[in-house]
């Protein structure tokens, strides 16, 4: 009965159950079509949190070894201290920088970072795709021929960058603020 109420084993259970209720088992990384998902999941695989990163944000991806004083918090100690190095994928945006995959394998980031760039290669690729044929859509309507006339009468055939010119000095000349 004396066991139960010692300061050091009530603090002591209090740490185990904050380290099962709140510990990060795995990590589950989630290659979208134009995003990427990071999943941290308990070992019931419930997600603790979710990460959402579009791929045309991401800048730089790398692996990373530190020693940290992380440690003390890490529910895996065991395992490291027999790998003496933490390891971490960063993802570097225009906005954060991401730092995830504890005790991730240097291979496992080559494929993880083959897929990526892969994949922002592919994205970037269908934006600069999209911007040229805006360019183009543009340059077929300003080079467009339309009908012009008044009434029906002296009807001229001119592009529509000439008949935006034209509305434009019209509405200038007409204007009460001339210089």
């Amino acid at each position: 009965m004396g066991i139960f109420f010692n300061p050091l084993t009530i603090l002591f259970i209090i740490g185990y159950i904050y380290l099962m209720l709140f510990t990060v088992s795995n990590e589950k990384i989630i290659v979208r079509e134009d995003y990427l998902l990071i999943q941290a999941l308990r070992n019931n695989k419930k997600v603790l949190y979710s990460k959402k990163i579009f791929l045309n944000e991401i800048e730089k991806i790398y692996f990373k070894d530190t020693f940290g004083i992380s440690l003390i918090l890490d529910p895996g100690i065991i395992n490291y201290l027999i790998n003496s190095r933490q390891k971490f994928i960063k993802i570097e945006t225009d906005k954060k920088v991401y730092s995830d995959g504890l005790f991730i394998e240097y291979n496992d980031f080559l494929k993880i970072d083959l897929i990526l760039q892969a994949k922002i290669k592919e994205y970037k690729d269908k934006d600069k795709e999209i911007m040229a044929n805006e360019v183009k859509r543009k340059k077929e309507y300003e080079n467009k021929k339309v009908l012009v006339g008044y009434n029906g009468s002296d009807e001229k055939e001119v592009s529509m960058t000439k008949l935006k010119e034209d509305i434009n000095e019209i509405r200038d000349n007409r204007s009460t603020f001339k210089k």
